[in-house]
């Protein structure tokens, strides 16, 4: 009797070890996408956004408010949301989900555009020498641009002016110094198409040592 009855307690043992349900493994947190405006026109801003791995799709909202108060919303496969139509001289904001499978992820940062306004210019210090590598994002319409360096923030000091057609140029910059730069889009005929300048961008030039990027 008592030999059944341990055989039997072992069965059961052995039955509730099989039956136990599988451990539940954490889902792994879906990353949010870098948002950042890549160019500007009048009325109109366009965004784009950073991959992220899996995605299928973006959920993609907008609205005229930085709290995205009353923000509509779109879904689209690509990385780029450009909105037309838009009030120059107003300031609209996006954020961005990426769809993976049925999951979605946490919302993106809230990045503001300005309509109408000419994209700020980058700089990064030439490793060859005293210069800048200077470059900025389209402004719809363009077929050329207005760019003035100067070596003081108010373009009164060592102001140098060109028109490019490209989105890049080099200028010099003497060592231990700053360039300042802000740039106008033209049309093709040399017309100014926005009525204002881009904000300044800014770049020091080391006078020793490694040259160093954008500031």
């Amino acid at each position: 009797m008592r030999k059944t009855l341990v055989t039997v307690l072992a069965g059961l043992t052995v039955a509730a070890v099989l039956v136990q349900p599988a451990p539940v493994l954490a889902a792994t947190a879906i990353s949010a996408p870098g948002v950042w405006v890549s160019g500007a026109g009048a009325s109109q801003v366009t965004w784009a956004w950073s991959a992220v791995g899996g995605a299928t799709s973006y959920k993609v909202s907008f609205s005229r408010y930085a709290s995205m108060a009353h923000a509509s919303s779109t879904t689209t496969t690509s990385r780029i949301f450009k909105h037309a139509g838009l009030t120059s001289g107003h300031t609209y904001f996006v954020a961005v989900r990426a769809v993976v499978g049925g999951a979605t992820s946490s919302r993106s940062k809230i990045v503001p555009g300005l309509a109408g306004a000419v994209p700020q210019p980058k700089g990064t210090a030439v490793p060859a020498g005293a210069a800048v590598d200077w470059r900025w994002n389209p402004y719809a319409g363009a077929a050329k641009y207005l760019v003035q360096q100067a070596s003081s923030p108010t373009f009164q000091v060592g102001l140098q002016t060109h028109v490019v057609s490209r989105r890049t140029i080099r200028l010099a910059v003497t060592r231990g110094n700053y360039g300042y730069l802000r740039v106008k889009p033209l049309s093709s005929s040399g017309k100014a198409i926005s009525s204002t300048w881009s904000l300044i961008g800014s770049c020091f030039v080391p006078s020793t040592g490694p040259l160093i990027g954008p500031t």
